[in-house]
């Protein structure tokens, strides 16, 4: 499922897409709402987040400009006023949160609306796998594979773009979520584990680089050339 972030310039949604990606959806984070309408009517995109819009009348004004695509709408923001979330929610917002809140909780609350009544599926194609972001599957010479959360989150890191090198560091915090990395070899204990489930052609894709991290390798055959 993919998700359009409209926010403030130099407003940080690095929290919320860390964890819509983790729930299996893809996040655009957009800083104005010009450059929003025209990803809009370029990209299919399921929904669309306000997030920390200056003001009610700011909030409204972005709400009208892309009510037209139809999409389910939700506002994430800090003022504390429940006349004004009335109002958005009248005027056609699917949902409106106010800080404090569970980010997990906003994630699940978005997938039910977005998908109600609908069979749930995100399938992407990288290559000779198949991926199912929203049923947290892979498909591998058509025979489908279910990962525990740190196998899923850590192979579809990797395989989204073959031949890039991510540090030890970069891995932990997108696969744990902390920025800190702590001196052990836990990272190197679940790449053997997710090797060891993997067919050997693909477990053979994914190279350990000294001194820096893991990267995700495609044959040539395949259609990427592979660098050393």
């Amino acid at each position: 499922m993919s998700l359009l972030v409209i926010h403030p310039p130099h407003t940080s949604v690095e929290s919320l897409r860390r964890l819509f990606f983790q729930g299996g959806c893809a996040v655009t984070p957009c800083s104005s709402v010009d450059a929003a309408v025209s990803l809009l009517e370029r990209h299919p995109f399921k929904a669309i987040f306000i997030v920390h819009p200056c003001s009610h009348v700011e909030l409204m004004n972005t709400f009208q400009d892309v009510k037209r695509f139809s999409l389910s709408t939700f506002v994430i923001t800090r003022r504390q006023s429940g006349l004004e979330r009335v109002h958005a929610l009248q005027a056609g917002v699917t949902n409106y949160f106010i800080e404090p809140f569970s980010y997990t909780q906003v994630v699940q609350d978005t997938i039910t609306a977005v998908y109600a009544g609908v069979q749930i599926s995100d399938t992407r194609r990288y290559a000779d796998i198949s991926v199912d972001y929203l049923a947290r599957t892979v498909s591998i010479q058509s025979k489908e594979y279910v990962f525990s959360r740190t196998q899923f989150l850590l192979f579809t890191l990797l395989i989204q773009r073959p031949g890039q090198v991510f540090s030890r560091v970069q891995i932990w915090e997108h696969v744990w979520g902390y920025a800190e990395y702590p001196l052990t070899n836990t990272i190197d204990v679940h790449i053997r584990r997710l090797r060891h489930v993997l067919p050997t052609e693909i477990a053979l894709r994914i190279q350990s680089v000294h001194g820096v991290g893991y990267r995700y390798m495609l044959p040539k055959a395949v259609g990427v050339t592979t660098k050393a």
